[in-house]
């Protein structure tokens, strides 16, 4: 929005992913009306995430400045509306309300977390930092939220809960349906 050069299909294209097997897909480009069930200020939702046979958070692993770890819950933020829809005159909307609103409607199937090599930690890992640690791992699970629980531990949080973002999902969801290892 504040910088040229920097939409998904020019990041894209900088990067060389391009590919007649594939498409990429700018999910701020392509959302389409739905009525959640419950929650409020998600009004909206990628058509291709909402159609798809099956969904996958791929995520890296990162610290986060407010939410401590950002990581395969948080990633999906992005497939709804932007957070700057969710600012009103009249009341309050939660950006993890909305994102527990996607994760309840259209959860995904699989969740990836890429935590192999450079893993920005730190106040403001999510945007980089300068000594980002290799812990050498990729996470992988059918439960995004049990996903979560095990990197957040390595990134060094007692209790996933202390994430609002893990914690709404917590709220909404329930204790996950294995324990991390």
């Amino acid at each position: 929005r504040f910088y040229r050069n920097r939409s998904v299909a020019e990041v894209a294209s900088y990067l060389g992913y391009g590919s007649p097997r594939y498409r990429i897909v700018d999910s701020s480009t392509e959302q389409v009306p739905h009525e959640y069930f419950r929650g409020m200020a998600q009004y909206s939702v990628g058509r291709t995430w909402k159609e798809a046979d099956f969904r996958i958070s791929f995520a890296k692993m990162r610290s986060h400045p407010v939410e401590l770890v950002y990581l395969t819950v948080a990633n999906v933020e992005w497939v709804g509306g932007r957070c700057d829809q969710f600012l009103f005159l009249d009341r309050q909307a939660h950006r993890e309300t909305a994102i527990m609103m996607l994760l309840d409607e259209f959860p995904p199937d699989y969740a990836l977390l890429d935590g192999y090599d450079l893993a920005a930690d730190g106040l403001v890992g999510v945007m980089g930092c300068p000594r980002p640690p290799s812990p050498r791992r990729v996470y992988a699970s059918g439960d995004a939220l049990s996903l979560d629980r095990v990197p957040a531990r390595h990134l060094g949080m007692r209790d996933a809960r202390e994430s609002s973002i893990l914690r709404a999902a917590f709220h909404w969801f329930g204790e996950p349906r294995s324990e991390p290892r």
